[in-house]
């Protein structure tokens, strides 16, 4: 073997043991997570095993990435990470005892990037307070095919760029599944929203949107493939005090529950409602409508909305003056865009005020109808 070769078998050999060293399998504790993850390298495993309190991880940054490994670990106090970049946390239990220590949070990252928490079980008591995972200024974030039960809010993501939300399942939300807060490029599809019990006071959405006053709205926010059962509202974008987002995307998704706000975009520009269905629960008291009031220029077309499907299968660009869509099968303006009057549709006080305007319309569409009927 000539020396070339063989200072090349050594370069290889000295690389694959570099390797091997940098992608270590680390065990850490209660006791220990702390230290560990401190000293831990990119490409190291840190797994985790046993009951864990809270816990505080703050100021990593991983370019290859690190990997939490938490199926054997269960969490009794609240985990935060902290300006970490590069952590992906595989599988554990948050929630162990559920109480006051999860109302603001359960797990929460604040100011950091490419953080994934991938097939997570959330717990909560169903009282009303508990809380499950919250993004904070942060970007690149990733929660998949996880679970939450018995939850106030499942996952919120409160001013964040880049964030995919998939395969989750919300189950006996007390209020919220999925709440997205003064972000941008932003995905929540094929999420699942079932068995919800609202709380006293709480009026619940699978997915609620909304801008913050005096910041930029809200925008390239897409709802794709998601469903809703029972007593919740729906996808929904809402915001009393000033426009609700730009390129809003609401396609897809399926709505089967009691309330009136099936999908809705209220104040939204350049947005996409499509291919949604929407079907009144039997027994309920209001009817589940799609609403889009106010905004321009949003296309709107082939939503179902049951018990009896009604398909609208003519495309239509909505704008501030626009008050619905004609229904093939009643020949009557379903009001689709717009609210309906305020004493048909339970919203918060907040929403009196914008209900006025149109209250007048609703009266008149009900008047003609009953004429048509008699």
């Amino acid at each position: 073997m000539n020396a070339i070769l063989r200072r090349g078998v050594v370069c290889l050999f000295f690389a694959n043991a570099q390797a091997s060293v940098a992608a270590a399998d680390l065990s850490a504790t209660n006791e220990t997570v702390k230290s560990v993850f401190a000293a831990a390298k990119d490409g190291d495993t840190i797994i985790l095993s046993g009951i864990f309190g809270r816990t505080n991880l703050a100021n990593r940054s991983f370019a290859k990435g690190l990997t939490i490994d938490a199926s054997k670990a269960s969490f009794n106090g609240q985990l935060t990470m902290r300006s970490v970049v590069g952590v992906t946390v595989r599988g554990g239990f948050y929630g162990l005892a559920p109480g006051d220590w999860q109302n603001g949070l359960t797990v929460r990252v604040d100011f950091s990037d490419r953080v994934s928490f991938l097939n997570a079980t959330f717990v909560g008591a169903g009282i009303g307070k508990e809380r499950g995972i919250g993004f904070v200024d942060s970007t690149n974030v990733l929660v998949k095919s996880s679970r939450f039960t018995g939850l106030r809010g499942g996952i919120s993501i409160d001013t964040v760029t880049n964030a995919m939300l998939t395969e989750n399942n919300f189950m006996k939300s007390t209020s919220d599944g999925i709440n997205i807060v003064n972000s941008h490029n932003v995905t929540a599809k094929s999420n699942l929203c079932k068995g919800t019990v609202p709380s006293l006071g709480a009026h619940p959405d699978c997915i609620q949107l909304w801008s913050l006053k005096d910041q930029p709205m809200q925008s390239d926010i897409m709802l794709l493939n998601n469903k809703a059962y029972g007593e919740t509202q729906g996808f929904t974008s809402f915001d009393p005090d000033a426009a609700s987002g730009i390129r809003i995307s609401m396609i897809g998704n399926w709505v089967e529950t009691s309330m009136p706000q099936g999908v809705a975009c209220y104040g939204c520009f350049d947005s996409v409602i499509t291919g949604n269905t929407l079907i009144t629960l039997p027994g309920a008291q209001y009817r589940t409508y799609l609403r889009v009031p106010g905004g321009s220029n949003n296309i709107i077309e082939d939503n179902v909305i049951g018990p009896l499907p009604v398909k609208f299968t003519t495309a239509f660009v909505s704008d501030a003056s626009a008050v619905g869509a004609r229904s093939l099968a009643t020949g009557f303006a379903e009001p689709i865009i717009g609210f309906a009057s305020a004493g048909e549709v339970p919203e918060p006080a907040v929403w009196l005020q914008l209900l006025v305007g149109f209250g007048l319309a609703g009266t008149l569409l009900r008047r003609c109808q009953a004429l048509a009927a008699a």
